[in-house]
């Protein structure tokens, strides 16, 4: 498995002009007439997030095209993806299928000003975000997220994705808020502290299956779609390998987040009742949850320029939040 697990951030980024553009939705849908040879397609921009997403209504058929960030996933990555969603789909497992090109390829190369960047062409996934978290709902996401899980497993072979361990939940971010807001770092070294003391507890949790795989990496409610009794997951863009209890400490996360933490005990129950998960591994997911915490306020410090403006009352939040989940852990 360690020769299937891409490094991450070790290239160094060469300079460029123009760090990120947008393209066009008219430049998109005439794209993707030549690349998939679509008589027509009109698309619009639902969405600039870490991708841009695009939905396109080509030849009466409604998909969505993701166009991934340049320097953000390697060709190779973006294929392992794709091959974790077509196993998966294999599996009678509801995910957002990718649609090949013409050629056969899954993964378009785009040539913008930043550089190359790489697009996918997906279904549309059926229905709506489930909101709020109802109990029969956290109910049927916990059974999904361990058929999920075991059916991943299931890879005849290790594919090319990063690990979503220690060093992507506390070394990096941490690394990453110290440089950004380098007058707070005497609140952020004792949280580092603290964090490293917390993830020493995690070098006991087994790194083999069911405990450690495949994973998605943002298993959130805004990634599920609901259409009567069908849950679709979509973005797996974080899909890479880590501890299981990851996935369902970021829906915990996800459910605080929302105020909607008492669903959690039948999430839990229900994916337990699918699928062995060792005492440690849940006894891990609040500490899991916690890193899960610090590593979204990085990631999005290191990609989005508001979150490194963010005032000192707005880091003092930030701050205060994390240190009091690290502090219930210590």
């Amino acid at each position: 498995m360690a020769g299937a697990i891409a490094e991450i951030g070790s290239a160094v980024k060469p300079m460029r002009k123009i760090s990120r553009s947008t393209l066009s939705a008219e430049y998109v849908g005439s794209f993707l007439c030549r690349h998939y040879g679509f008589r027509s397609a009109a698309a619009v921009l639902l969405h600039r997030g870490f991708n841009d997403t695009y939905q396109v209504c080509a030849d009466a058929r409604v998909v969505v095209f993701r166009l991934y960030r340049a320097k953000w996933r390697s060709k190779d990555e973006i294929l392992a993806e794709v091959q974790i969603l077509r196993h998966l789909h294999a599996g009678g497992i509801h995910v957002t299928l990718p649609i090949a090109a013409e050629t056969g390829d899954f993964v378009a190369p785009v040539a913008c000003p930043e550089g190359r960047r790489f697009g996918v062409l997906f279904e549309l996934a059926p229905g709506n975000i489930p909101d709020p978290i109802s109990s029969a709902v956290a109910k049927n996401l916990g059974t999904s997220l361990a058929i999920i899980h075991r059916e991943l497993d299931s890879l005849a072979q290790p594919v090319l994705r990063f690990e979503l361990g220690r060093q992507w939940l506390v070394e990096k971010p941490f690394r990453i808020l110290e440089e950004t807001f380098p007058h707070w770092g005497k609140a952020l070294g004792k949280l580092h502290a603290r964090a490293l003391r917390v993830a020493e507890g995690l070098k006991a949790l087994a790194r083999s299956a069911p405990e450690f795989g495949l994973i998605h990496g943002d298993f959130v409610n805004v990634n599920v779609y609901q259409s009567g009794s069908v849950f679709t997951i979509i973005d797996w863009d974080f899909c890479g390998y880590g501890w299981r209890a990851y996935d369902l400490a970021t829906f915990a996360w996800g459910l605080s987040s929302a105020g909607q933490e008492s669903s959690f005990p039948e999430f839990l129950a229900a994916y337990r009742s699918e699928a062995a998960l060792s005492d440690q591994s849940i006894a891990a997911i609040p500490a899991l949850e916690a890193f899960r915490e610090l590593w979204a306020w990085a990631i999005n410090v290191a990609e989005w320029d508001d979150f490194r403006r963010l005032n000192d009352h707005q880091v003092s939040y930030k701050v205060q939040r994390l240190r009091s989940a690290l502090a219930r852990l210590t």
